[in-house]
């Protein structure tokens, strides 16, 4: 079901990110970005308790308190891989 799970931690705890077999492209793409330290330092936009957390805008790098983020992209997508 899984090609690998990744342990992040973060000064509000722990994440566990499953990465899945049926979405190879976008496995790919997150492990890209992961070996190029693209994640370090960004914020996380949007945060659910037990439901979802939002993040790697890259304007988030040098936002300020009250800057609008989440709508920062990479200048590419991934395409959509429905399972």
């Amino acid at each position: 079901m899984y090609f690998q799970k990744y342990v992040i931690e973060t000064d509000s705890g722990k994440m566990v990110l499953a990465l899945y077999k049926k979405t190879p492209l976008h496995a790919a793409n997150f492990k890209k970005l992961i070996k190029t330290s693209y994640y370090k330092d960004l914020l996380f936009h949007r945060t659910i308790p037990e439901f979802v957390i939002q993040g790697g805008d890259p304007l988030s790098k040098n936002a300020l308190k009250g800057d609008s983020l989440g709508h920062g992209d990479l200048g590419y997508t991934v395409p959509a891989e429905i399972c």
